[in-house]
């Protein structure tokens, strides 16, 4: 059976990148409400939305920052140390409609933050490939005009 090969996209300096991180977290039934604010090219943009735990919340603000055709295929939360300032880690994966899983890392004392971390380096590296990929078809294109 064929395995799919992750690609693993170097991307520096990332385009994406958090800068701030609100909301309105509740447990108690109410919306979740993230208000997430990007470095996106070296120019700060917020955007904000609701889901229905505050991870989703935070994953469709961006969304609607910087719209792809990923779903999210995989999440994970880790302890990375012990201690009332212990370290979270999360994983995020990102499956791209045109093929491939791009996997992401965050590491944090505040799991959100973690977990925006870790999928805007998902969603980097699939950025990166989309970047790459269109550049291939431009020179195949422009070598089979020649």
């Amino acid at each position: 059976m064929a395995r799919r090969k992750k690609h693993e996209a170097e991307c520096t300096p990332a385009p994406l990148s958090l800068v701030c991180l609100h909301g309105t977290f509740s447990g108690n039934g109410d919306p979740n409400r993230a208000i997430v604010t990007l470095n996106i090219n070296g120019k700060h943009e917020t955007g904000q939305a609701v889901g229905s735990g505050p991870i989703e919340a935070c994953f469709n603000a961006i969304q609607d920052m910087v719209p792809h055709s990923a779903r999210l295929a995989a999440y994970r939360v880790e302890a990375l140390s012990e201690g009332a300032n212990a370290k979270g880690g999360a994983n995020v994966t990102l499956k791209y409609q045109g093929g491939g899983d791009f996997d992401g890392f965050g590491a944090d004392a505040n799991i959100l933050v973690a977990s925006v971390q870790a999928y805007l380096q998902a969603l980097n590296k699939l950025r990166s490939f989309e970047v790459k990929r269109a550049g291939s078809r431009f020179g195949s294109t422009v070598a089979s005009n020649l």
